[in-house]
């Protein structure tokens, strides 16, 4: 329909042009047709393209853009497949192979975004309570157990662990938790604890991700993620490395749950309240039979959502959420359905086409995900999810910081290469206010040993996309399109 408004609106134009002009001639002198007087004329008829410049420019802008886009897309010729989409202001300019099937890599978070925005945007709340017949000793000793019950926040971390980043993302303190259940516990006149500290998953007890269904073994054995739960603290690492964010120096818990409770145990034995009987991951008892001591809620949604698109092990636990949050249980078929139903109600695909693009994991590590350019660009399009849109990172906070053009200054991003797949989505202002929103998923052939050659961000198919991007509007000059000076009279 929006082809149609322009002309419309040159029409209308025109014909408002047409009666005043009959209107000053009646005014000239209405009762004496013979009067002639001198005036100038105009230099553009009122009928003419040049009234509405901008239209008559944006075919060749677009073009332009477009052939700029097409051409080292189509240049991955032999080395392997590839789709791009390009809309400008929510309208399309350039479309090739983006309505087919393409393994997505980490631009499928974006698609878990989309899906969590459409069922809430509430916090994590994660509690320790203790049971409220537990007698409590003249010594101040509670002859009970302490409960630490996870409500599934992804960003539950340490000191230790969340200060080895230095790009702002969001977290939750387990140390402000600790301080204010010992404070909380002291206020009770409670100063050792008889029993245990137990560690519960109300959320995705029973649902845990079997990665090696959906991830390569070189994935699983990458440390990037590991099994997920509804209590984890520290992306469920057991130990990492202090100086370094090497994955492959990440040793994972064997019990999610367990290691939380006891990285808590270890802090309120640090603050002066002993736990006497160790930690564990258990069960707590119903909410009418215990007592809520202490509890910490997580960052916004939309905080959590930015570090989701860098931090695969979020991306993973929202992944889940989607589920959850939409009445449902945490297993992946639960999953798969909410994040078709959420891509068919945002009319960015059609149920048959939903169930035919499988998305088996949240991170977008696994190379059974399937995802199309389209879909991603609809996602980040002006008027779409407005959680995917802004949790991009800016151009400086994202793999491409190196190769991105300086000329796109409200770049915002996210890109990966790993050897099978190379992928980018993002959302980009021009110099005259355009939004342009792209995607582009490159997916690599082995060659013929069955190897994959190692792939970088920066080594040509992005960059060049983006210059091409960056390039907009290119065309003539709206100046020139304008229309002409009033002739004078003669």
């Amino acid at each position: 329909m929006r082809r149609f408004i322009l002309p419309a609106v040159v029409l209308a134009v025109a014909i408002v042009a047409s009666v005043l002009a009959g209107n000053a001639n009646e005014a000239a002198e209405p009762d004496d047709p013979s009067v002639e007087t001198a005036s100038d004329r105009l230099g553009t008829p009122l009928l003419s393209a040049r009234r509405t410049p901008e239209w008559l420019r944006q075919p060749t802008v677009s073009n332009l853009l477009d052939t700029a886009v097409r051409a080292p897309v189509e240049a991955v010729g032999d080395a392997g497949f590839a789709c791009v989409s390009v809309h400008v202001n929510g309208t399309s300019v350039t479309e090739l192979a983006s309505d087919l099937p393409f393994i997505p890599g980490e631009a499928h978070r974006l698609l878990t975004l989309a899906a969590l925005d459409t069922v809430g945007t509430g916090t994590f709340t994660t509690e320790v309570a203790r049971d409220v017949e537990a007698v409590i000793s003249d010594e101040g000793v509670l002859e009970g157990d302490l409960w630490l019950i996870g409500g599934a926040d992804p960003v539950l971390a340490t000191n230790a662990y969340i200060s080895r980043f230095t790009d702002g993302r969001a977290f939750t303190s387990l140390e402000e938790l600790a301080l204010s259940t010992a404070a909380a516990l002291r206020d009770q006149g409670i100063t050792a604890v008889a029993g245990r500290l137990i560690g519960v998953d109300p959320k995705y007890s029973g649902y845990l991700q079997s990665y090696p269904e959906v991830w390569t073994t070189a994935e699983i054995n990458s440390g990037t993620v590991g099994v997920t739960s509804g209590l984890l603290v520290d992306n469920g690492l057991s130990s990492f490395s202090a100086d370094s964010l090497d994955a492959t120096a990440n040793v994972r818990a064997a019990d999610g749950v367990a290691h939380a409770a006891g990285q808590f145990q270890s802090l309120l034995v640090a603050l002066g309240v002993p736990v006497a009987s160790g930690s564990a991951s258990g069960d707590a008892p119903p909410a009418i039979a215990r007592e809520i001591v202490a509890s910490i809620e997580s960052p916004a949604l939309s905080d959590i959502a930015r570090r989701a698109l860098v931090d695969a092990t979020t991306a993973e636990m929202l992944w889940r959420e989607i589920a959850i949050r939409g009445g449902g249980t945490s297993e992946s078929l639960a999953v798969l359905f909410g994040i078709n139903a959420a891509l068919v109600e945002l009319g960015l695909l059609t149920s048959e086409e939903a169930d035919s693009l499988p998305k088996l994991d949240g991170s977008g590590l696994s190379l059974k995900n399937r995802a199309r350019c389209d879909t991603l660009t609809g996602v980040l399009d002006p008027d779409s999810s407005i959680l995917a849109a802004q949790s991009l990172p800016t151009a400086a906070e994202s793999a491409v910081t190196e190769c991105a053009p300086d000329a796109l200054e409200d770049l915002r991003v996210v890109a990966s290469a790993r050897p099978e797949v190379t992928s980018m989505a993002g959302r980009a202002t021009a110099p005259n206010g355009d939004i342009i929103t792209f995607s582009v998923l490159a997916n690599w052939l082995p060659d013929e040993s069955g190897t994959f050659a190692p792939q970088d961000v920066c080594d040509g198919l992005l960059p060049s996309v983006l210059d091409a991007i960056a390039q907009h509007p290119a065309g003539p000059v709206i100046g020139a399109l304008t229309p002409l000076d009033p002739v004078p009279a003669s």
